[in-house]
């Protein structure tokens, strides 16, 4: 699909229990994850690498960077597949809901109950019907941190 049809899709992936919203044009794929090979002296927010296919992805933990509970990765977790601007990571997931399309006009500024630590990341939030309130991600600024683009492959 051309990158014009795909900018107003998401990925819904949940996170404890928030559901974000993953831009598809970023996701390569969503897998089970994999053997993670901790790395000794990085940012608490990497849990490690894994190798998938030849290909090596550092996994980010976004549990850690949003403050959220149960923040270790386990073994039945998943992993959605992130290419952008020639770098490659993993994000561990709790578990991948489903793709959809939302409206320019659906999406809404951030409630005031938002958690803090949300907004630098968060660029709108959308009420659905199934899911409730879904963050949509500004995946730009997650990769955009200074400790992740130490850590660029």
């Amino acid at each position: 699909m051309s990158e014009t049809l795909n900018q107003n899709r998401y990925s819904i992936v949940e996170l404890g229990d928030y559901r974000f919203a993953v831009p598809v044009n970023m996701v390569k794929e969503i897998i089970h994850l994999p053997t993670v090979s901790e790395v000794p002296n990085v940012s608490a927010h990497f849990r490690g690498v894994f190798n998938l296919r030849g290909q090596i992805y550092p996994l980010l933990d976004l549990k850690y960077i949003f403050s959220l509970e149960g923040k270790s990765v386990k073994a039945n977790q998943y992993a959605v597949l992130i290419e952008h601007d020639q770098m490659r990571y993993a994000a561990a997931i709790d578990s991948a809901l489903d793709v959809l399309e939302f409206d320019p006009s659906e999406l809404e500024a951030l409630p005031k109950d938002t958690p803090q630590v949300f907004a630098p990341y968060v660029q709108s939030v959308v009420a659905h019907y199934t899911f409730g309130d879904i963050f949509i991600l500004n995946m730009e600024k997650v990769i955009q941190t200074e400790a992740l683009n130490a850590y660029r492959i």
